[in-house]
């Protein structure tokens, strides 16, 4: 969006950081693969919702439900590995997890 301020640009960075325990933390509550599916709709919708803005306040708002929600996907799919894999079939799990995501070119995944 042209013309957007640079905080509205880079917040959704900082919603990863500070949403990523508390919401996987929550996480642990519920079934994961609910908590996963109810992560991923969140997070397509607040894509969407994006997409479709045309002010400022609306692509903040939608950028802080997209923040939101890769900060809670981002550390509870590796969490959801450890119901399954033991410690060392998880290396393997995390390691593909994270390489696919670096070489698809997504800048913003950080565990």
């Amino acid at each position: 969006m042209r013309g957007t301020p640079s905080l509205i640009r880079y917040s959704d960075v900082f919603r990863l950081c500070i949403f990523a325990v508390p919401l996987t933390l929550l996480g642990k509550l519920f079934d994961p693969a609910t908590w996963i599916s109810l992560v991923t709709i969140v997070m397509g919708l607040a894509a969407t919702l994006r997409a479709l803005s045309d002010s400022v306040a609306g692509t903040g708002i939608a950028q802080f439900f997209g923040g939101m929600s890769q900060g809670t996907f981002s550390a509870t799919v590796p969490l959801y590995y450890t119901y399954w894999y033991t410690r060392e079939e998880m290396a393997l799990r995390v390691t593909l997890y994270v390489g696919v995501g670096a070489s698809l070119g997504n800048q913003r995944f950080h565990p």
